[in-house]
């Protein structure tokens, strides 16, 4: 396992500079530690986003800072690409293009002869809308190119001891929404505020699925019963009324990824 990452090493070492598109998930925590072990001139840079908590924004800081590499956060408003907040299957990529347009960019601004971001094996054989964008941009996937998938990433992760290699997943807040209904900014402030009310409450691994003003909740099954435990059920309705959810569902199928992506497309989010 760390002759994957002594070749990952091996591969940042040919780049004079790169500019990190850094989230603060398991993936581009573990690239942006490789790109501070190759020694190279690098800054991670994270999209300021309306797709975005606030508690994710300040997570990937909080990361950057913990291993003294310069940080730099991008201010972005996804709304401004055409077609966007339509909410077509295109979606994604729609994302991706306005955003690494902005970071290639920056990175021209700023003299870094790269940009490297957080793809993983197990990504390039999905079907990721996203990716397209990547590759159009040239924007380089050393994990991906050094044969890493998910899995070996964690693996990887835990024995650097870095904070993030049991980090749930973490998407863009426009996952949550079906293809075909509009984004608003107002859903996704529902969304982020109702998600955080549900992590507070003690769950892991969750989403609050919403279609219009209905929120569908998926938890993982194993953590079902706690719904239902003390007053949870009665709170958790309470505040999502609060919130401005008129209906409120649970999901008994469970928390899965990517729940909402049609099937013939595989996956989307992460």
């Amino acid at each position: 396992m760390h002759s994957h990452y002594d070749g990952l090493i091996t591969r940042l070492r040919r780049i004079e500079s790169v500019m990190v598109a850094f989230s603060g998930g398991v993936d581009s925590t573990l690239l942006l530690r490789a790109v501070r072990d190759a020694g190279i001139r690098s800054v991670a840079v994270t999209a300021c986003s309306p797709l975005m908590s606030e508690a994710e924004m300040r997570h990937a800081e909080e990361r950057a800072d913990e291993m003294g590499i310069a940080f730099m956060m991008l201010q972005v408003n996804e709304f401004a690409a055409d077609g966007f907040a339509e909410n077509r299957e295109e979606r994604c990529y729609l994302c991706k293009a306005y955003r690494y347009d902005r970071l290639c960019n920056l990175a021209r601004e700023k003299n870094y002869a790269a940009i490297v971001d957080g793809t993983n094996l197990d990504d390039m054989q999905d079907y990721r809308p996203g990716l397209r964008a990547v590759r159009e941009r040239g924007v380089l996937t050393p994990l991906a190119d050094a044969g890493l998938t998910k899995s070996d990433i964690r693996e990887l992760s835990r024995a650097l001891e870095l904070s993030t290699w049991d980090k749930p997943s973490s998407p863009c807040l426009a996952t949550r929404i079906p293809y075909g209904s509009p984004i608003t900014i107002e859903k996704l402030r529902m969304i982020e505020n109702a998600e955080m009310y549900l992590s507070a409450k003690g769950f892991r691994e969750f989403r609050v699925r919403t279609f219009d003003d209905s929120a569908r909740i998926e938890v993982l099954p194993e953590q079902m019963p706690m719904l239902f435990e003390n007053d949870n059920r009665a709170c958790i309705l309470a505040e999502l009324h609060r919130l401005g959810y008129r209906s409120v569902t649970i999901d008994l199928g469970g928390f899965r990824s990517g729940k909402l992506n049609p099937a013939r497309q595989g996956r989307c989010e992460k």
